[in-house]
Formats: structure tokens, sequence, C-alpha cells
């Protein structure tokens, strides 16, 4: 009898306790619901984020937040992906920017959109970043994976335009040339976009060592004067001065930056300024190289590089030694020397691998982080099966044990009857 009363006892207890879980399950699931819903008043559309970019990227890059925060489908969710890995970038957070543009390519390949165009704008936005990473291999893995899925020609002149920067950088002279050839393909014959093309292709050539080819290049950029937007020709002009500067052809190579200079403004002359400096330093004409540096330096704050900032220091306490102003020499050699110790102190290459193994880590916590996503996703639902299946044994124990009640309560009742009807023998 104790062993029954316990063993009831017990089903009891648990079958209370089962029913709290219930309780504050169905609770949250309540809370949760409202919570969702009071976020989804103040949510945006992904329309409202595109109208708002032009206007403010801080606001757009709040707005991308807030939808995020939201429950979006999955293409909803791909462009806002897209989206703020745009603003990121525009930000100069390049790994913030690589996150989200995977993030993008995961609920893009989620969706099952068949857009070949989108996923080749995203690839191609992917690759750049990790250009900028100078992780020329994956940029190159991926504006090559741009260039199979889209037959659009604009799109297809940009990119190959990219590849052949990419392998530009990472010294492959050759396969640039290739790419940049099919670009010029796409062009559609357009003045500005050959123009850009034929002055990269130029500067392949001088990084090849072929400086006549380069010249030929560049040349034909000048020629197309009045037909090109003149940052082109100012482009073109500084090219050619670097390419007879490498060929020891100091006249030449002065002659073009100066025109170079003639058609740029602001701190779009500091490289000229700089580059011009140099040559004229090594042709002995001090005080221009003096005027040039100052003029650079009224640029510097534009631009991070402490690289450029020695070489103006440098070049103007060589002009000043040269030209007998020794105490002005001293406060200059001084500054060049607090900035040449400090690039001393970096590890170029050191730092190139630092970033290129901080975006291989983005690249496999992404990996890691989908997968561990999924792994969360398929234990939610295996968790909802086995609550489920709790709730229904919980419900059939329960119906078992009303059930095994009652036995006993017509059981007990049918003896009272046999106690009181049937004569005892």
């Amino acid at each position: 009898m104790f062993e029954s009363f316990f063993l009831v006892f017990n089903f009891e207890i648990r079958y209370i306790r089962i029913n709290q879980y219930i309780l504050k399950f169905i609770v949250y699931i309540l809370g949760f619901l409202s919570i969702n819903s009071a976020l989804q008043s103040q949510s945006y559309s992904v329309e409202d984020v595109y109208n708002i970019i032009p206007i403010s990227k801080d606001s757009a890059l709040v707005m991308i937040n807030t939808l995020l925060s939201d429950k979006l489908s999955n293409e909803d969710r791909y462009q806002s992906y897209f989206i703020r890995g745009y603003l990121k970038k525009n930000q100069s957070d390049l790994k913030g920017a690589l996150w989200d543009y995977l993030e993008c390519k995961r609920f893009f390949d989620l969706s099952q959109n068949q857009d070949s165009d989108y996923r080749s704008k995203l690839y191609n936005n992917i690759a750049r970043i990790y250009e900028a990473f100078s992780n020329y291999e994956l940029a190159i893995k991926y504006y090559s994976l741009s260039t199979d899925i889209t037959n659009n020609g604009n799109l297809l002149k940009r990119i190959y335009y990219n590849i052949g920067n990419a392998y530009n950088w990472n010294g492959e002279y050759l396969k640039s040339f290739k790419s940049y050839q099919k670009a010029l393909e796409y062009s559609n014959n357009d003045p500005d976009q050959t123009a850009k093309i034929n002055s990269m292709i130029g500067v392949v050539n001088y990084n090849a060592g072929n400086f006549t080819k380069a010249e030929e290049y560049l040349n034909k950029v000048v020629n197309q004067l009045g037909s090109i937007d003149t940052i082109h020709i100012a482009r073109a002009y500084h090219r050619l001065g670097t390419n007879y500067a490498l060929k020891g052809d100091t006249t030449s190579a002065i002659s073009n930056f100066e025109s170079a200079l003639a058609f740029k403004s602001g701190k779009d002359r500091f490289a000229t300024l700089i580059d011009l400096s140099e040559i004229y330093l090594e042709v002995g004409k001090y005080d221009k190289v003096i005027a040039l540096c100052n003029d650079a330096e009224i640029y510097l704050s534009h631009f991070n590089t402490e690289a450029l900032t020695a070489k103006i220091y440098k070049y103007r306490a060589d002009a000043n030694f040269y030209q007998g102003n020794i105490s002005t020499y001293k406060k200059e050699i001084d500054k060049y020397q607090a900035f040449n110790d400090r690039l001393n102190g970096l590890n170029k290459e050191v730092a190139i691998e630092g970033e290129k193994e901080a975006v291989a880590t983005i690249t496999r916590m992404h990996e890691e982080a989908i997968a561990e996503k999924e792994q969360q996703e398929r234990n939610m639902w295996l968790g909802s099966v086995a609550l489920f299946l709790l709730i229904l044994c919980s419900w059939l124990a329960f119906r078992e044990y009303k059930s095994q009640v009652k036995k006993k309560q017509i059981s007990g009742e049918l003896k009272k009857l046999n106690q009181q009807y049937i004569p005892r023998l």
C-alpha cells in the first residue's frame, strides 16, 4: 500500500514539475512574440535604407542595424547585410564589411535567388575586400567566380579591370595584361573607360620593365585630350614621368610630371609633387625641391602615410644640405629620422602577413559561426520534438494515472457492495 502511495505521490510531483516547465515555456513564447511585435512596429524596410544612404550614411547604418535585429526573410536579410557591408567599407571597417558580405552570401544561398548579376556584384565586393588586405589569391578566386556567372558587359568590364589590378599587385604581369585586354573588350569603346584601362596597361608594362610598350599605351591616353576626363590625362602624364624616371631619362620625367601637375588640383597633386621633388633633387635644382616639398606638406593631413611623410623631410633635408643651410638641414633630418626609425620598427612583411592572417581568421570564424548556427537550429528542432514528446508522454501518463485511480475507485466500490450484499459463508 505504502509503495503504491509513494509511486502515485512521486508521479504527481513530477507531473506538477512538468507542468511548471510547460507553463514557463508558454510564458517565454508569449514574451518573445510580444517583444518581436514591438520590434516590428519600429522596423524599417530595405527600401527605406536605400533611400536614406545618399542623405546620411550614418543614419542608414543605424537603420540597417535596427532592421537586422528584426525577424526578416532570407531575401531581406541578404540585402540588409549587403548594404551594411557597403556602409562599413565606406567607414574603412574592412573586417566588418567582409563579415557582412560573407553573411550576405550565406543568406543569398538560402534564399535560392537565381539573380546571377547580384551574386556577381557580391563576389566582386568580397574580392575587393580581400584585395585591400593584400590577399590576392582569394581576391582573384572571387573575381573569377564573379566572371563565371554573369553575361552583363558593364559588370564584366569592371570585374576584369579589378582582376587586372589584383594580378598587377601580385606581380603576375602577363595575367594582368590579359585581364585588362578583356576589360577593353567590354568597354564598348567608351573613351573614359578605354583611357582608364590603357593607363593601367602602361603601368603593368613599366612594372614588367617594358618601358617602350608602357610609353605607347600611356601616350594613347594623352592623345585623347579633349575627349576624356582630365583626371585620366593627369594620371597618364604622372605614369609617363615614372616610366621615364625608371629609364633614367630625367628631362622627359620632369616634363611629364610638370604636365601632370598642370591637370591636377588640391590633394591630387600630392604624389606628383613628391615624385617630382625626387627628380629635381637628382638634377640639383634644390630651390624647386624645397618649394615642391612645402606644397606637398600642405596635403599631409589627407594621407595617413608615414613613408611619404618621411620622403618629404628627407628630400627637403638633402636640398638644404646641398645649399649649405646646415641648421635647417639638422631640423629636417631630425624629423626624417623620427619617421624613419618608426618605419624601420615596423616589419611591413609581417604586418601584411598579419593582415592576411586576420582575414583568414575572419573567414574561418564566419564558417564556424555558420556551422554553429546550423547546429543551434538542429538543436532547437530536436528540443521542440523532445518537448512535444514530453508533453505527449505527460498527457498519456496523466490519462493512465486517472484511469488507474478510477479503476481503484470502481474496485473499492465493488468490494463494498460485495461485503454488503453477498452473505459470508
